[in-house]
């Protein structure tokens, strides 16, 4: 299907697929379109706890329940993904101060 949106054959998009350089450009390409999406999504954060917080006054309680759980556990994963990228730097910086070795 996708070989013939990029008008050629299956054969053919098999055998771009096995050169390196072709591999690379393909993989650069959806690395792109991801940070498009994900800088979109990260434009919307600032909405999306707005209304996770105003929903933590909501009529029902089972509305109040589920916000306050959405908020701790991202809030806990947020820590937690902060706490692995802090200790990737300190590798990473141990690395460089040894030579990489």
């Amino acid at each position: 299907m996708a070989a013939r949106a990029a008008g050629m054959s299956e054969r053919t998009a098999y055998w771009r697929l096995a050169e390196p350089g072709f591999r690379r450009r393909v993989s650069e390409l959806r690395r792109q379109m991801l940070e498009r999406a994900v800088a979109f999504l990260q434009r919307a954060t600032a909405a999306a706890v707005g209304a996770l917080l105003r929903n933590l006054t909501a009529p029902k309680a089972g509305d109040q329940i589920r916000a306050a759980q959405l908020i701790l556990d991202n809030s806990f994963r947020g820590l937690e993904l902060m706490d692995v990228l802090e200790r990737v730097q300190q590798l990473e910086e141990r690395l460089g101060e040894n030579g990489g070795s």
